[in-house]
């Protein structure tokens, strides 16, 4: 009898008394005389058709399955991978072999064969576990952290010079020009530092007092309306008196104001000027 069959009988007088070894099973030898020459398809693999005489005639599971039994007889058989995790090598014999997304990711749909088929957490979220199985996974970043990118672990702290009072953002706030903020994970703008008095900073977003400058005598206009101070020096005294009399005080020679226009803010009583 040829591979792939076996006769069990005595006294026959054609190939055609040969039985064909039964699906799920292979046989490779010749004349084999009994059932048991067959061999059973291994895990990971199954087999449809009689009278197999090779062992690679067996088809492995497809990627995202696996197979634990032996002689199986259909794909059929063959089951999926659960949600959140993916398989990439045919042949997979256990469950085991499934692997889990990453944090930062998930994946709702069951079978699948590559990593890359996990979906990844978007900008403002992120997902520490693994083996997840739906976008609602993905929580939103806290008050005072940020993720810039889609598919992380953790959150970040507000960098300093930055806040954010809300949930899940991809960027925090910008501390605003004349104020500063030295420590990360602020919450809310009211942490950020004003400049001294006598001094003015045109810089969004800045980490430390350093950037805050002196008023000077002569400053621009320009940056003399970003000085954090209630009065300004004018170089000549009818200057200040005719455009806002009520608002001048002789101070060393020089006319200031003492009750500036809105364009200046914050009420500090004595400021020193550099020169």
């Amino acid at each position: 009898c040829d591979s792939g069959t076996f006769m069990t009988g005595v006294g026959m007088s054609s190939k055609r008394d040969c039985v064909l070894c039964s699906p799920g099973k292979f046989q490779t030898g010749l004349g084999m005389d009994n059932a048991a020459a067959c061999q059973i398809c291994m895990a990971g693999s199954y087999q449809s058709g009689f009278g197999i005489s090779q062992q690679s005639n067996c088809t492995l599971c497809s990627e995202g399955k696996f197979q634990s039994g032996l002689g199986i007889t259909a794909s059929i058989f063959c089951l999926l991978c659960s949600k959140g995790k993916f398989q990439s090598s045919p042949g997979a014999i256990d469950k085991h072999n499934c692997s889990f997304c990453g944090a930062g990711k998930y994946l709702s749909i069951e079978g699948m064969a590559s990593e890359n088929i996990c979906e990844t957490c978007g900008t403002g979220k992120y997902q520490s576990g693994a083996g997840m199985t739906d976008e609602n996974d993905c929580l939103p970043c806290t008050q005072g952290k940020f993720v810039g990118n889609s598919g992380e672990s953790a959150c970040l702290d507000c960098h300093a010079g930055t806040y954010f009072s809300g949930i899940g953002v991809s960027s925090c706030s910008l501390c605003s020009a004349g104020k500063y903020l030295t420590e990360s994970g602020a919450v809310q703008s009211m942490n950020c530092l004003l400049c001294s008095g006598g001094k003015y900073s045109t810089l969004i977003g800045a980490s430390s007092s350093s950037v805050c400058m002196q008023c000077q005598r002569n400053n621009s206009l320009s940056q003399k309306q970003e000085c954090n101070v209630n009065v300004e020096i004018l170089p000549e005294t009818p200057a200040c008196e005719s455009a806002f009399p009520a608002s001048c005080e002789k101070a060393g020679g020089s006319s200031i104001w003492i009750n500036p226009p809105s364009m200046f803010s914050n009420l500090i009583s004595s400021v020193q000027f550099g020169n």
